[in-house]
């Protein structure tokens, strides 16, 4: 029978010294049991199927076996009770096996007597399923987990923290566990598998997070060598001033200092560890590879914060459903065959729908009118999958901040020096801010490159940009200094602003790019999965 297993992750213990264990909810045949992980190293017994559930006492002359690399059948001592032996107590009547030396934390020293050891264990075994919240805190739990489900049969899926939200409604966050698990049995369509994929994303992030860690220690280190130097300068009360410059002395400093080496060494590492983890993923060879001057940390900068393009789909049934019928549509109308006799008219850069248009037209005149009506109908399919990829493409423009606000969220239109999203006090900036400050950097590697592809396609947009506005126009606009607000007249549309405008636009198409790339990357591999599993179904049956 299946066990439904809902882990609400946390950290174990807050600043203050709040204990925050890790919760368990596992749901099997109408009963719910819940556990509580204590330390990581519960989570990594539970995750080894050894986490213990139930005890014994054990008799005064019972010999305890312990787990050794030669005998894997003892108990493991963390997980026997213990008390402490009382300062005259004598031990002799109890099997040696019973008395272990463990060092307290405050005296150092302290005799222990195992009381009860473990009878029952629990964890993850085969046919499981387990839902978590997706990103956080989880995410190594969640790696770890799939890695194992892999190997022996149990299968790991992951929850938007929104969509989490909606389900709980005024509840407290305390039974969000009960909660996963019981949506994991009930709406498994709002969760989403952890796949190799999926695992692969989690390294590079915790990459990532250790190579900006260590960038930020080699930094911290630097300053403070920078700043002995000047107090060193300054704050000499023997002998004269050095000549020369500071910077160069504090530059003499920093080469010769093994701390900061060592931070520098480390920074590179991790650089290394980064780069051979972003140049594994399918998404490197397809979008990245290619762009000079757009390295694996910039990538990295980018696919992190996203992290799982599936998050910003709507209605990913539906679109499926439209793709599939649209298939169906085009092979019973022919549309293979027929596409050969309006080759002459396919333009490069022409959608499927015009595609689909083109061949229907050239149907309806040759005497085909019902492969005309199914190619129309496919033609429809792809409009509406056309208009839900819309949709998630805005999701992630705003996501990385590359969006246009044409209104308030008060539903009223914005002024045209509001429209550009940016941090401005009183306003809310839900954006990622390392997904924007990345994009900034890539429209910079398409201004300077501009023989790229990309560097290309920003040279068309700024000449469409100047099509469209050949004039400068000057504007009255109202600023605010000092508490005073003054009207001032504004130039707009100058070749700065032409410039600016074109970068951000050109980030805006690099961004639906990529998700119309990722997306069929996670499609195609989804199907690939759904076939595989039906192929061993029909070969089971």
């Amino acid at each position: 029978m299946t066990r439904y297993i809902g882990i609400r992750h946390r950290r174990k213990r807050t600043k203050e010294g709040e204990a925050r264990p890790t919760t368990v909810a596992i749901a099997e045949g109408g009963q719910m049991v819940t556990f509580d992980l204590e330390s990581d190293t519960a989570e990594l017994d539970f995750l080894m199927r050894r986490f213990p559930i139930a005890w014994r006492k054990v008799r005064d002359d019972e010999e305890i076996m312990y787990f050794t690399e030669e005998s894997t059948e003892g108990v493991r001592v963390r997980h026997c009770k213990f008390r402490k032996a009382k300062e005259d107590e004598s031990v002799m009547s109890l099997h040696s096996s019973h008395v272990l030396q463990i060092p307290d934390p405050k005296s150092g020293k302290a005799v222990t007597i195992v009381t009860q050891i473990p009878v029952a264990y629990e964890g993850l075994q085969s046919g499981d399923m387990v839902g978590m919240v997706l990103g956080g805190s989880g995410d190594r739990y969640a790696s770890a987990l799939s890695r194992r489900g892999e190997e022996i049969g149990a299968e790991v899926y992951r929850l938007p923290p929104f969509s989490l939200a909606d389900k709980r409604g005024d509840a407290t966050k305390d039974d969000d566990h009960l909660l996963i698990a019981s949506l994991l049995q009930r709406e498994r369509s709002l969760f989403y598998l952890v796949r190799r994929r999926d695992r692969d994303m989690i390294r590079t992030k915790e990459a990532l997070s250790l190579r900006m860690s260590a960038m930020k220690s080699r930094i911290a280190c630097g300053q403070r060598l920078e700043q002995r130097m000047v107090g060193k300068i300054f704050l000499n009360e023997e002998g004269y001033f050095p000549e020369g410059v500071i910077e160069d002395l504090a530059a003499a400093e920093l080469a010769n200092d093994a701390i900061y080496g060592g931070n520098v060494a480390e920074e590179r590492r991790y650089e290394r560890e980064l780069g051979k983890l972003v140049k594994k993923m399918a998404l490197w060879d397809l979008l990245f590879a290619d762009i000079v001057g757009f390295g694996p940390r910039l990538t990295a900068g980018l696919i992190v914060p996203i992290s799982d393009i599936r998050r910003f789909w709507v209605d990913p049934a539906q679109m499926e459903e439209m793709y599939q019928r649209s298939r169906i549509l085009e092979q019973e109308g022919d549309f293979t065959e027929d596409r050969q006799q309006v080759a002459d008219q396919i333009k490069e850069g022409m959608g499927r729908c015009e595609v689909l248009g083109l061949v229907a037209r050239w149907q309806d005149a040759n005497g085909k009118s019902k492969q005309a009506w199914l190619l129309k109908k496919a033609s429809l399919c792809h409009r509406e999958r056309g208009r839900l990829l819309s949709k998630g493409q805005a999701k992630l423009r705003k996501f990385c901040g590359v969006h246009v606000n044409s209104f308030d969220k008060h539903g009223q239109a914005l002024p045209r020096n509001l429209q550009f999203p940016r941090r401005r006090v009183g306003e809310v900036f839900n954006s990622s801010g390392m997904a924007r400050q990345t994009l900034w950097l890539l429209g910079d590697q398409f201004n300077r490159h501009p023989e790229s592809d990309w560097g290309l396609r920003l040279l068309q947009i700024k000449e469409k940009m100047r099509e469209k506005h050949p004039e400068v126009v000057e504007e009255e606009a109202t600023e605010e200094v000092n508490g005073v607000k003054k009207k001032v007249m504004k130039q707009r549309f100058t070749a700065g602003h032409i410039q600016k405008m074109s970068l951000w636009r050109a980030r805006s198409k690099f961004v639906d790019h990529l998700f119309m790339e990722w997306t069929r990357i996670e499609e195609e591999e989804e199907r690939q999965r759904r076939a595989e599993v039906e192929g061993i179904n029909t070969a089971e049956v």
